[in-house]
């Protein structure tokens, strides 16, 4: 039974790391009494040592296994920070996907704090897309105030992914960026009016 669960469990990350990374799958490598995690990537011709590959990836991995492994222990409560950190910015979204899953099959409840825009745009979108409830989710923004007291202030979130509140300047520099390039341009005449 002990390998029937771990063989599960390893079958079902590597099926998880292969969503979240487009295409990377994990093996084991079982040599005499240690193996090796490998990693099997589309682009490369043979798999390479796990420790050898990128620092978001390696990191990902806890959380990606925590996903699956708490599935035995149902309800968990899970407090993950920045599981963006280190990795591609088409892996956010990714493991909100796998976050979301994991909350849904499991009932496993999640703590995360992000500074990632993308992680918060599939959340929001699969709540306008109607696979995941607005009463499963709590968004918080925590400041200084001036005074020095931290001020925690509820996000809310409509059933059409719409959010209540949304703090100046927060993920704006994506659109500041295109405006200034927009408007070098123009000074440059190599663009129209339209922005």
């Amino acid at each position: 039974a002990d390998a029937k669960i771990h063989g599960g469990l390893l079958r079902n990350v590597s099926d998880a790391f292969e969503k979240v990374f487009n295409g990377s799958k994990l093996q084991i490598a079982v040599e005499a009494s240690t193996f090796k995690l490998l990693l099997k990537s589309e682009n490369s011709p043979a798999p390479v040592n796990f420790r050898n590959v990128g620092e978001g990836m390696i990191q990902a991995l806890p959380f990606i296994t925590m996903c699956f492994l708490t599935g035995y222990h149902l309800g968990s409560i899970n407090i993950i920070e920045q599981p963006e950190l280190h990795l591609h910015p088409a892996a956010h979204g990714n493991l909100m996907d796998l976050f979301i899953g994991s909350s849904l099959r499991q009932e496993n409840t999640y703590f995360i704090e992000t500074h990632s825009e993308n992680i918060l745009i599939r959340l929001r979108r699969r709540i306008a897309e109607g696979s995941f409830s607005t009463q499963d989710v709590a968004i918080s923004w925590v400041e200084q105030t001036e005074n020095g007291n931290t001020l925690v202030r509820p996000i809310v979130i409509d059933p059409e992914g719409e959010v209540d509140f949304w703090p100046d300047g927060v993920f704006s520099e994506d659109f500041q960026e295109v405006v200034a390039l927009r408007q070098a341009q123009m000074a440059r005449g190599e663009v129209s009016n339209d922005i």
